[in-house]
Formats: C-alpha cells, sequence, structure tokens
C-alpha cells in the first residue's frame, strides 16, 4: 500500500496546474494607459508533457507585431521556470508558483515585476504587473477567449 501511494505521489505533474492555459486562444490585451491590442495565442503540451510550449503573435502599441515564443516546465520542487523569447533579445526567465487563490505567478526582475494566470469559466485571464513603491500595479490585463469554433 505505501508503494502504491508513493508511485501515485510521483507520477502526479506539477505542471497540470497549468492545464487550463492549454489550448488556441483569441487574446485582447488592455494596457493601462487603455490602449488595446489583440493577439493569437497557443499552449500546447510538447516532450511527453513535460514541457509547455507558447507561441504568441498580435499588436502590440509600440511596434507593429510583437511575437514571443516560449517553454515552461515544473521544477524538482513544484514551482514553476518560463523561458521566453522574443526576437533577438535575451530569454526573459521567469520563475513561478501557485498561489491560494489558484492564480499562477510568475516573478522576474527580483520579483519586482511578474504575470499572474488566472482561470476563468470562459478561458483565463493574465494580469502582467510590477511593484512600484511597495504596491502592486497591474499595467496590462489580457482575456483570453477559445479561438475553436
Amino acid at each position: 500500500m505505501v508503494l502504491l501511494i508513493l508511485l501515485t505521489i510521483q507520477s502526479e505533474n506539477p505542471l497540470e496546474k497549468m492545464s487550463f492555459l492549454i489550448g488556441h486562444w483569441h487574446t485582447e490585451s488592455r494596457y493601462e494607459d487603455g490602449t488595446l491590442a489583440t493577439g493569437d495565442l497557443k499552449y500546447e503540451w510538447v516532450l511527453g508533457g513535460s514541457w509547455i510550449k507558447f507561441t504568441f503573435v498580435g499588436q502590440h502599441p509600440k511596434r507593429p507585431m510583437w511575437e514571443a515564443h516560449g517553454m515552461i516546465r515544473a521544477t524538482d520542487e513544484g514551482t514553476f521556470e518560463s523561458y521566453a523569447f522574443f526576437s533577438s533579445d535575451d530569454p526573459l526567465v521567469m520563475h513561478g508558483h501557485l498561489l491560494d487563490d489558484g492564480r499562477i505567478r510568475f516573478t522576474y526582475l527580483e520579483d519586482q515585476a511578474g504575470i499572474d494566470y488566472i482561470p476563468s469559466a470562459t478561458g483565463a485571464k493574465q494580469e502582467n504587473w510590477r511593484l512600484e513603491d511597495g504596491e502592486h500595479m497591474v499595467v496590462m490585463t489580457t482575456t483570453y477567449q477559445s479561438a475553436q469554433p
């Protein structure tokens, strides 16, 4: 019986907590100045379910087009790592964890900025934020709507 419990614990993939993101999405992002931008986003399982790959192409208020590719994996500690690539820039490395309210928070810039992923009944919501004078400021909110008919 102990062996069965141990095998069950070891076979649980912490990345499953992010499964609400898997799919093809139309996105609408609202920036803090009220600007709207739309895009096409896909999250998919790759490498036997040990990674999630994402691809985004869409509008950006300060450039003609925005494109990002990335990979997310679970760590041995049950947290997450994300590697995002934008053009020829160095990859953005973020570290994530599950919050008590069900959202997944990724942080970067020594935890001074990040992205929260929030499951919803119709898809998901993403909040990009930064800390300003110790206050949590949402700088962009993105809604995900299924691109599937």
